[in-house]
């Protein structure tokens, strides 16, 4: 999972930072692409590609993104918008100037979040008409993260005349991108019968999809989607697996939390056998990474 890029380097202080070590990396492999190392940064180190020396990976993304690079222009943009991991210091208007390089040669993360700036006026004068249309310039290009926040606007009505049909296309376009908060979102519109027919089996099978991608929500819904003949057959085992599993995401925590309450009333209908098939179900659908449960 992403971490959000908490090791971050304003730009302004890579010729302070050239010539330290800083913590943890002394003897770090060093990777000078600003790409393959942006993915190392973003992602998290792995045996194959331990951290990066942050220091060069500054250099090495700023002199290319210089030169004309859009990817190293992006990651330029969240180095200045987040600032040096040892401090607050950030540089929101140099992080516009630098997503609008990006954007200018069709990068959609740099259209997406040049376009936040403008709807907030990070680095730039506030301009929700523009920021709604560099958002809606990434969208149109198959950006899932843009689509889904254009549906979320409609849906509520955020700067933008509220809409469900439009929500609902945007939230469609998004899931079918793999974005598993559109995909969750449009599931509930089919429950919900908003800019669509309610159709429950419709509802399951996006709430699957969102499942197997690791939603606990989704899996929490599937659940009780199978205790209750809800657009699926009743199957309190299959229900309790779900459940299960979406504690295991961190939906419904706590003792007294929905996941504890849901698996203690199936409890009330299964055999000790169904609870410990359920609990076997639940381990082999997680090793499988929720696919094909």
């Amino acid at each position: 999972m992403s971490r959000s890029f908490t090791h971050a380097l304003a730009g302004f202080a890579c010729a302070v930072l050239a010539s330290a070590v800083l913590p943890g990396t002394a003897t770090a492999q060093v990777i000078t692409d600003c790409g393959a190392t942006y993915a190392v940064w973003n992602e998290g180190p792995t045996e194959d590609t331990p951290d990066a020396d942050w220091a060069r990976l500054c250099e090495a993304c700023k002199t290319q993104a210089d030169a004309g690079n859009a990817a190293a222009q992006y990651a330029v943009g969240e180095m200045y918008r987040l600032g040096p991991p040892e401090g607050p210091v950030d540089d929101v208007a140099k992080a516009a100037e630098y997503y609008a390089k990006s954007a200018a040669q069709g990068n959609n993360d740099a259209r997406f979040s040049l376009g936040l700036a403008y709807e907030d006026g990070a680095g730039v004068r506030r301009d929700i008409v523009k920021g709604i249309q560099w958002i809606r310039m990434a969208a149109d290009d198959g950006f899932a993260p843009a689509q889904f926040y254009l549906g979320r606007m409609f849906r509520k009505g955020t700067s933008v005349p509220q809409s469900d049909a439009d929500a609902f296309e945007w939230f469609s376009k998004a899931a079918v991108n793999g974005h598993v908060e559109a995909t969750n979102a449009l599931a509930l519109m089919h429950h919900e019968g908003q800019a669509t027919a309610v159709d429950h089996e419709t509802e399951m099978k996006w709430f699957r999809r969102a499942a197997e991608a690791g939603s606990g929500l989704a899996q929490y819904q599937l659940g009780a989607a199978y205790a209750n003949e809800h657009g699926l057959p009743r199957d309190y085992v299959r229900a309790y697996m779900w459940i299960n599993l979406a504690g295991t995401r961190g939906y419904g925590g706590g003792s007294k939390g929905q996941v504890a309450v849901a698996k203690q009333t199936l409890a009330e209908f299964m055999t000790p056998e169904d609870i410990a098939r359920a609990q076997k179900l639940s381990t082999a659908c997680f090793m499988a990474g929720f696919k094909g449960c």
